[in-house]
Protein backbone atom coordinates (compact mmCIF):
# COMPACT_ATOMS: atom_id res chain seq x y z
CA UNK A 1 0.00 0.00 0.00
CA UNK A 2 2.68 2.22 -0.85
CA UNK A 3 0.25 4.35 -3.40
CA UNK A 4 -1.41 5.17 -0.42
CA UNK A 5 1.38 7.00 1.04
CA UNK A 6 2.45 8.77 -1.22
CA UNK A 7 -1.17 10.21 -1.78
CA UNK A 8 -1.63 11.36 1.44
CA UNK A 9 1.65 13.11 1.74
CA UNK A 10 1.03 14.48 -1.67
CA UNK A 11 -0.68 17.31 -0.21
CA UNK A 12 0.30 19.89 2.36
CA UNK A 13 -3.89 19.90 3.07
CA UNK A 14 -4.22 16.89 4.34
CA UNK A 15 -0.77 17.29 6.65
CA UNK A 16 -2.48 20.66 8.23
CA UNK A 17 -5.74 18.72 8.79
CA UNK A 18 -3.98 15.89 10.57
CA UNK A 19 -1.65 17.82 12.70
CA UNK A 20 -4.53 20.01 13.70
CA UNK A 21 -7.37 17.56 14.21
CA UNK A 22 -4.72 15.52 16.45
CA UNK A 23 -5.32 12.36 14.05
CA UNK A 24 -3.85 9.11 14.96
CA UNK A 25 -2.32 6.89 12.30
CA UNK A 26 -5.39 4.74 12.86
CA UNK A 27 -7.73 7.40 12.18
CA UNK A 28 -6.09 8.50 9.04
CA UNK A 29 -5.99 5.10 7.78
CA UNK A 30 -9.58 5.34 7.64
CA UNK A 31 -9.65 8.68 6.29
CA UNK A 32 -7.50 7.47 3.47
CA UNK A 33 -9.98 4.21 3.13
CA UNK A 34 -13.17 6.36 2.75
CA UNK A 35 -11.64 8.93 0.37
CA UNK A 36 -10.23 6.09 -1.90
CA UNK A 37 -14.08 4.89 -1.89
CA UNK A 38 -15.37 8.38 -2.54
CA UNK A 39 -12.66 9.21 -5.59
CA UNK A 40 -14.11 5.54 -6.51
CA UNK A 41 -17.54 6.45 -6.95
CA UNK A 42 -16.68 9.59 -8.66
CA UNK A 43 -14.82 8.02 -11.42
CA UNK A 44 -11.49 9.74 -10.34
CA UNK A 45 -8.28 7.35 -10.46
CA UNK A 46 -6.92 9.48 -7.72
CA UNK A 47 -7.37 10.62 -3.88
CA UNK A 48 -8.43 14.16 -4.29
CA UNK A 49 -8.28 17.13 -1.69
CA UNK A 50 -12.32 17.28 -1.68
CA UNK A 51 -12.62 13.17 -0.93
CA UNK A 52 -10.28 13.56 1.78
CA UNK A 53 -12.35 16.29 3.09
CA UNK A 54 -15.54 14.19 2.22
CA UNK A 55 -14.04 10.81 4.44
CA UNK A 56 -12.99 13.75 7.19
CA UNK A 57 -17.13 14.48 7.63
CA UNK A 58 -18.33 10.94 7.24
CA UNK A 59 -15.46 9.86 9.60
CA UNK A 60 -16.59 12.50 12.53
CA UNK A 61 -13.81 14.47 12.68
CA UNK A 62 -15.20 17.84 11.33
Amino acid sequence: MGARDERWSKSGYTKELSFNNGFSNRTQIKIIRLARTISDLHGNSRITDLSIWEGVKLNGGA
